[in-house]
């Protein structure tokens, strides 16, 4: 069976004392990703990567919806996948 082996969502973007983007357990501050290592493109970078955990899970609703399970549940399948792909985008965060 397919064990998770990271660190379980929601995540967040967060700023560092640094004023560095970090990418944090959301509502518990710890950090799950410094991107200082990777200046290059970091806002986008910590977005997408904040985003992760909603990204599979849309994936994985979808793939249901794919193989024929779940279809009462289609409008709902493609909100969460709407807002997993705002999340993962810098709008999404310049407007928080």
């Amino acid at each position: 069976m397919n064990e998770t082996k990271h660190t379980p969502g929601p995540w967040e973007v967060c700023v560092n004392d640094a004023g560095q983007f970090d990418v944090c357990e959301e509502g518990a501050g710890d950090m799950i990703c410094d991107l200082a290592e990777c200046p290059k493109n970091a806002e986008a970078n910590v977005c997408l990567i904040a985003a992760a955990p909603e990204l599979l899970a849309a994936c994985k609703a979808i793939a249901a919806l794919m193989d024929g399970q779940g279809r009462a549940n289609m409008p709902e399948v493609a909100g969460q996948a709407r807002a997993a792909i705002a999340k993962a985008t810098v709008e999404a965060m310049k407007k928080t």
